[in-house]
């Protein structure tokens, strides 16, 4: 199992929203008895089309191979 979190710039708020993503998102996984998390995949980036989104990029790479 894998989580994304993402926020759109590093400012104060930003980074606390990411961390409580973070949080919430392993407790889910926690909750779950067969779940077991393997990586976290965080970008610091806007969700426009043409920013670079690279743990994005990798959780997808990653779902395709199987990982």
């Amino acid at each position: 199992m894998g989580i994304y979190a993402r926020v759109s710039s590093n400012t104060k708020d930003q980074l606390r929203s990411l961390a409580n993503q973070v949080s919430a998102l392993t407790q889910k996984v926690s909750l779950v008895e067969d779940w077991r998390l393997v990586d976290i995949y965080i970008d610091v980036a806007s969700a426009k089309a043409k920013s670079k989104r690279e743990e994005y990029n990798r959780l997808i790479d990653d779902c395709r191979n199987k990982k």
